[in-house]
């Protein structure tokens, strides 16, 4: 049943990339269609993970390098069908997509990774952590991806090579505004997985801050990101200087997600 399920959440995601595909090619009238693809490939993604969560006798099944890879896009999913649903935009769909899509077709053959303890799940603060800290990353990817789209069209506008896809995208406040309203998001999610981390790890350990790599990675993330709101509200920062800011910013986010995965960690095993 897992593997069938699976089958259909890769089949109505990859519908709806064929879908928004063709409505950037000049069918504007399916972009609603495409967007209850993506939704219906979401539920059901939703309920592949709690079937997947109680085959594994879990909470949250992130027991192998695959199995993160299918809550972290789930996550993303998560953030932008649920959270960001007044601000989303139709054609971030066509970006999105196959985002997903590259996270999940490899999943399965992924089957390396180490369990977590039982017992970590039996603190409702490891939850908070765990949840907060899988959407805040996502929120960060969503904004990272939003200003790629930024500078690329920037720079399309610039050189006056605009293609249709270009002209599908919104405008360029628009996409400022989505990347500062998923970085918002973001700051806000870590905060508060920081927060639950710190109160778990005073449970498991007998201290607030446990001083390794992925803890302190995490407070540097949030430093930083903390700098880029800062920026970007009192004016210092904004357009594609922001844009890039955000950019730079990921690059931490993908080291304190994955890379510090493989350095020596007390309480963060594996991923």
């Amino acid at each position: 049943m897992i593997r069938i399920l699976f089958g259909f959440v890769i089949l109505f995601y990859s519908a709806a990339f064929l879908i928004y595909g063709a409505a950037c090619g000049g069918r504007p009238s399916r972009w609603l269609k495409a967007g209850v693809f993506l939704e219906l490939g979401f539920l059901i993604h939703t309920f592949f993970i709690f079937v997947e969560a109680s085959a594994a006798h879990t909470l949250v099944p992130i027991g192998t390098f695959g199995e993160v890879l299918i809550f972290f896009a789930w996550s993303v999913a998560f953030v932008y069908v649920v959270l960001l649903r007044r601000v989303r935009q139709d054609m971030f769909g066509v970006i999105l997509i196959p985002f997903l899509l590259l996270l999940l077709v490899p999943a399965p053959f992924m089957t390396h990774g180490h369990s977590l303890p039982a017992s970590y799940f039996d603190d409702h603060h490891f939850l908070i952590h765990i949840l907060s800290a899988f959407f805040a990353y996502a929120s960060f990817t969503l904004s990272a991806v939003a200003a790629i789209l930024y500078l690329t069209q920037a720079h399309a506008l610039k050189s006056k090579q605009i293609s249709n896809f270009y002209k599908q995208l919104p405008p360029l406040k628009e996409l400022e505004r989505f990347v500062f309203y998923t970085v918002a998001w973001g700051f806000v999610l870590l905060l508060i997985a920081i927060a639950g981390g710190a109160f778990w790890s005073k449970r498991m350990v007998g201290t607030y801050l446990v001083a390794e790599p992925k803890t302190i990675a995490s407070l540097l993330t949030f430093g930083v990101y903390g700098f880029v709101l800062y920026l970007h509200s009192a004016s210092i920062a904004s357009g594609k200087r922001m844009a890039r800011v955000v950019i730079f910013a990921f690059m931490l986010v993908l080291f304190t997600f994955v890379g510090t995965s493989f350095l020596n960690n007390q309480l963060h095993v594996g991923i």
